[in-house]
C-alpha cells in the first residue's frame, strides 16, 4: 500500500464528515498505476492461480513470463501470449509460481509491450496485485515508467482495509492526479452491498482537493443521501471540516442539534469548535483545543457557554432531580471551562500538571450531557490520557490546581503548586457573594526530603518543609509555614525487623485578620510544636511445598518446547506490629484554612489529630510457581532453557487497631461508651487464574455485631464468550465519639460484554442504589457486526438523562447518533 494510504487509514485523529466519502476513493488511487472499475456485481471474480508461462524477457525492473514471446529487449515491440505475465523483480531473482504472491505482477491472455515508450497493453481475463491491492478488468494499459494507466470494466479490491471499487473507467493522467467516470465504492460483498457510494465522475489531486459530481450514498443499491456536487479535501493528514453531528430530542433540552467543525492547526495542535441549538434551553457554543508537542507533554482545554431560556431562581422552580443539594440557580449565564495539561517548563526536569475545572453553577454538569460537554465522558477521557479525574458531578465545590515539580535523584524534591476552590454555596442567589470564606492557595512550595542515610550514622532521615499563603475574599488571610523532619533507625536480624521513628512538627502562621472567630487568638504571629512517634515491627515466616508434575516434560530440550507445569507453592505469613503517638494539644486558637470539602478527621497541617494506638495485623500470601520451557538464541543456534515466573493466587489481610486515648476517655462517657477496639478488616486478593479476580474487603464491629464497611469486586473473563463484573459497596451509619456516619449507603454495580452468536455484540451496566430503591444506571448497548459496517443501538437511562440513541459505523467512521 502507498504510504500515504495507510496513514489516512490508520492514524486514529478525527476526520471530516466529507472525507467519509473520499477516503474510499483514494484507497484505490493510491497504486503507481491508475485503474477503471465498472458497474459490474461487487463479487470479486474468482481467483485464478498465477502461474507464468514458461517463455521469459526481462524489461527493466520488470520481467515478462508467457507460453509464447515474440521478440526481444531489442525490439520495438514485444508481444505475449497464454498466461502473459509481468513480474517486477531484479535481474537475478528467481521468481517461481510459488513465490510469484510475493511481487507485484500484472497478468492476462494476451500482452504488448512497446519499448519505445514503456507502455503494456493488457487484454482478457486482466488481473494484477500491487502492495496490499488486487485487480481484476477486460483491458488494462500502463506505462511502466511513469506509473501512469487506465482499467477498463474492472474491479480493484484494497484488502487492508477491505475496499472494493468498480466502474467503467478511472484515469490517473499525472504524477498527482487522476479522473474518474460512472463509479462505485464499498467495502460489502455481494451484488446488493449493504452499503455503496455512486459518482458520475469526478477528478482529485493527491495532497489537495476532490470535485465529486452526483455523489450518492445508497443501501442496498437504493440511494439515501445526495448532493450534485461536492468539493472537499483529501490530505493524508489531519483535514480541517464538518464533523458528524448530534441530534435528537430531550424534555430538559426540547430538540437538539449539534455541529462540530474540526481545524486542524498544525502537526501539534487542533481544536473543535461546537455550535448547539437547544430549543428549550438556546443556543451554546462550544471549543475544545488540544496540544501535543512531545512525548511528555499534552493538553487538553474545553470550554462551553449559553444563555439558558431557563432559570431556577427559587427552590419550587429547580429541577426535582436538583433539589437535594439544598441551592438555587438564579443564573442566565452558564459554562463550564475544564482542561488538563502535562508537560514541562524551562527544563524538563522541572515537570508541570495543570488542572482546570471551573462552571458557573452547581446543575450544569448534571444539566448538559450532549457528547462534548457529558461529564462521563469528559472525566474518562481524562483519566485515559492524564490519569486524573475530577470532582464528582454534583460537588458543591470545584477545585483547579497548578502543580510544578523538580526532583532530585530520589533523594530530594520540591513542588510549587496554586489551587483555586470554587465555592456554589456563594454564587447565583444563594448565601452573599462577599461573605464566601473559601481559602484559595496562592500559592505553597513544599520541599522533601525522602528516607536516605544520615551521613556515615547508623540513623536515617525524612521530612518535608512547606510555605504557603491562602487568600479569603471573607474572613482571615495569612501565610503558613509547616516543618516536619523523621529520624528512624532501621534494626534488622534473621527474627525480622524493628524500625522507631521520632519527628517533630513545627507549624507557624502571620495573618491578616478580618472576621476571626470566638475562640482565635488574635496574634499577629502564632507558632505550635508537636512530637510524633512510630514504632514498627514485621516478620515473615514461610514454606515452600513442592507440587507433583512430570519432571522429565521440563527438561530443556527441543521435544519440551513449549510445556510448562506449576511446580512449588510458596506460604508466608507476615505479623506486623505499629505504635503511633501524637499527643493532644488544643488548637482552637490557632488559625485553620481548611475548606468545607475536606473531610473531618483527616490530618492537614492547620489541624494534628491526636493518636496514641497500637495496630496489628496477619497478612497470609499463597503463591505458585510455573516453569515453562523457552527457545533462547545462543552461540551455537537455537537452544532450550527453562523460565520461572510467580504468581500470587491468594492474600489474606487481617488488621485491627486498639486505641489507647480511646481506652482512657472520661468526656461524654454517658453518651458515648468506650470503644476503644477498631472494627476488624478482612482484606481477601484471589486471582487463581487469569480468567478470575476477586477482591473484598470487611469491617466488622464486634461492638455492634455486624459489618459497618463492605467494598467487593469480582470479574470473571472467558475468552471469546465476553467479560462479566460485579461491585458491591455498603456503608453503615455509625454513631461513636470518634465516628460519625448518619447515611447508609448500599450500591451494587454489574456490568458485562458478552459476544453473540450471529455477530450480535452486547454490553450492558445496571447500577442499583439498594438502601434508596432506585435504579442509578441502566445502560444496554446492541451490536450487529457486519463484514463491512456495525450497527449499534443504546439505551440508557441515569439519574439525570434517559436517552436512546442508534449509530452505524462504516469503514471505522460512525455516523450521526440519533437519540431520543
Amino acid at each position: 500500500m502507498h504510504p500515504r494510504t495507510q496513514t489516512i487509514m490508520t492514524e486514529q485523529v478525527r476526520k471530516p464528515l466529507s472525507i467519509f466519502l473520499l477516503s474510499l476513493l483514494l484507497l484505490a488511487f493510491a497504486c503507481p498505476f491508475e485503474a477503471t472499475a465498472a458497474p459490474s456485481p461487487t463479487t470479486l471474480p474468482a481467483k485464478k492461480k498465477a502461474a507464468p508461462g514458461k517463455a521469459t524477457q526481462q524489461i527493466s525492473q520488470w520481467r515478462l513470463f508467457a507460453d509464447d514471446l515474440h521478440g526481444n529487449s531489442k525490439s520495438e515491440i514485444i508481444v505475449a501470449t497464454g498466461n502473459a505475465t509481468l513480474i517486477q523483480a531484479r535481474p537475478k531473482e528467481k521468481v517461481t509460481e510459488k513465490n510469484i504472491a510475493d511481487h507485484n505482477f500484472l497478468q492476462a491472455d494476451k500482452a504488448r509491450y512497446y519499448s519505445s515508450n514503456g507502455w503494456v497493453y493488457l487484454e482478457g481475463h486482466v488481473r494484477g496485485r500491487w502492495d496490499d491491492y488486487e485487480m481484476y478488468a477486460e483491458k488494462a494499459e500502463f506505462d511502466l515508467q511513469s506509473k501512469r494507466g487506465k482499467l477498463t470494466n474492472g474491479v480493484i479490491f484494497a484488502r487492508g482495509p477491505h475496499v472494493i471499487i468498480q466502474g467503467e473507467h478511472i484515469e490517473k493522467t499525472g504524477t498527482q492526479t487522476y479522473t474518474f467516470h460512472n463509479a462505485e465504492i464499498t467495502s460489502c460483498k455481494g451484488d446488493r452491498p449493504a452499503w455503496s457510494i455512486r459518482v458520475d465522475s469526478g477528478d482529485l489531486t493527491m495532497d489537495g482537493y476532490a470535485t465529486l459530481w452526483n455523489p450518492r450514498f445508497r443501501v442496498k443499491n437504493v440511494p439515501i443521501l445526495y448532493s450534485p456536487w461536492a468539493t472537499v479535501p483529501i490530505k493524508n493528514d489531519r483535514e480541517s471540516g464538518l464533523l458528524f453531528p448530534e441530534f435528537g430530542s430531550s424534555s430538559r433540552l426540547g430538540t437538539y442539534y449539534s455541529q462540530p467543525l474540526y481545524w486542524a492547526i498544525n502537526e501539534e495542535q487542533d481544536a473543535t469548535l461546537y455550535g448547539t441549538f437547544m430549543d428549550k434551553r438556546g443556543d451554546m457554543g462550544g471549543l475544545e483545543y488540544r496540544i501535543a508537542t512531545d512525548a511528555e507533554t499534552q493538553g487538553i482545554w474545553q470550554f462551553d457557554w449559553l444563555y439558558d431560556k431557563v432559570t431556577a431562581p427559587t427552590f419550587g422552580s429547580e429541577d426535582d432531580q436538583f433539589t437535594g443539594d439544598g441551592l438555587v440557580r438564579s443564573n442566565h449565564n452558564r459554562y463550564w471551562l475544564r482542561g488538563k495539561y502535562d508537560g514541562w517548563l524551562v527544563d524538563p526536569k522541572i515537570k508541570m500538571k495543570f488542572d482546570l475545572d471551573y462552571a458557573s453553577d452547581q446543575d450544569y454538569l448534571r444539566t448538559f450531557t450532549l457528547g462534548h460537554s457529558d461529564y462521563d465522558l469528559v472525566r474518562q477521557s481524562f483519566l485515559d490520557r492524564f490519569g486524573r479525574g475530577m470532582d464528582v458531578q454534583d460537588a458543591k465545590e470545584r477545585t483547579s490546581s497548578l502543580l510544578i515539580t523538580r526532583a532530585w535523584d530520589a533523594a530530594w524534591a520540591v513542588n510549587v503548586k496554586a489551587q483555586w476552590t470554587q465555592n456554589f454555596e456563594y454564587m447565583n442567589g444563594n448565601l452573599p457573594v462577599d461573605k464566601n470564606p473559601t481559602a484559595q492557595t496562592l500559592p505553597e512550595v513544599t520541599a522533601y526530603a525522602y528516607k536516605q542515610q544520615l551521613l556515615d550514622t547508623p540513623l536515617e532521615f525524612e521530612g518535608d518543609a512547606g510555605l504557603a499563603y491562602f487568600y479569603r475574599r471573607y474572613g482571615n488571610n495569612g501565610a503558613r509555614f509547616d516543618i516536619h523532619p523523621k529520624v528512624s533507625l532501621p534494626l534488622t536480624n534473621t527474627y525480622g525487623s524493628i524500625i522507631p521513628t521520632v519527628g517533630w512538627r513545627q507549624t507557624s502562621w502571620a495573618m491578616d485578620y478580618e472576621d476571626n472567630p470566638a475562640g482565635r487568638s488574635n496574634d499577629e504571629y502564632l507558632s505550635r510544636g508537636l512530637p510524633d512517634v512510630n514504632i514498627t515491627a514485621f516478620s515473615e515466616i514461610f514454606r515452600v511445598f513442592g507440587l507433583d508434575y512430570d519432571h522429565s516434560s521440563l527438561r530443556p530440550v527441543k521435544a519440551n518446547a513449549g510445556k510448562a507445569a506449576w511446580t512449588e507453592m510458596r506460604h508466608a505469613i507476615q505479623p506486623r506490629l505499629e505504635y503511633n503517638y501524637v499527643p493532644f494539644l488544643d488548637q482552637e486558637e490557632y488559625p485553620d484554612f481548611s475548606n468545607p470539602g475536606q473531610l473531618d478527621g483527616t490530618d492537614r497541617p492547620d489541624r494534628i489529630n491526636a493518636r496514641h494506638e497500637l495496630r496489628y495485623s496477619l497478612i497470609n500470601y499463597l503463591s505458585r510457581k510455573r516453569v515453562a520451557v523457552t527457545k533462547v538464541p545462543g552461540s551455537k543456534g537455537t537452544e532450550f532453557t527453562q523460565s520461572s515466573r510467580y504468581n500470587e493466587f491468594l492474600r489474606v489481610r487481617l488488621e485491627q487497631a486498639f486505641n489507647i486515648r480511646e481506652a482512657e476517655r472520661t468526656e461524654e462517657l454517658d453518651e458515648y461508651k468506650r470503644r476503644p477496639f477498631s472494627d476488624l478488616l478482612g482484606h481477601v486478593t484471589i486471582s487463581p487464574w487469569q480468567y478470575i479476580a476477586l477482591n473484598s474487603k470487611s469491617y466488622f464491629s464486634f461492638y455492634e455485631d455486624a459489618l459497618t464497611q463492605q467494598e467487593f469486586y469480582t470479574s470473571l473473563t472467558y475468552p471469546k464468550v465476553g467479560v462479566f463484573s460485579l461491585g458491591y459497596t455498603y456503608y453503615r451509619p455509625v454513631d461513636e465519639y470518634d465516628r460519625q456516619r448518619t447515611q447508609e449507603l448500599n450500591m451494587l454495580d454489574m456490568r458485562a460484554h458478552l459476544t453473540l452468536p450471529y455477530s450480535f455484540l452486547l454490553a450492558g451496566r445496571y447500577q442499583v442504589d439498594i438502601f434508596e430503591d432506585h435504579d442509578v444506571t441502566k445502560e444496554l448497548i446492541l451490536t450487529y457486526r457486519h463484514q463491512c459496517y456495525d450497527f449499534s443501538l443504546r439505551y440508557a437511562d441515569t439519574r439525570y438523562d434517559t436517552q436512546i440513541s442508534i449509530w452505524f459505523t462504516i469503514m471505522g467512521f460512525n455516523t450521526p447518533a440519533m437519540g431520543l
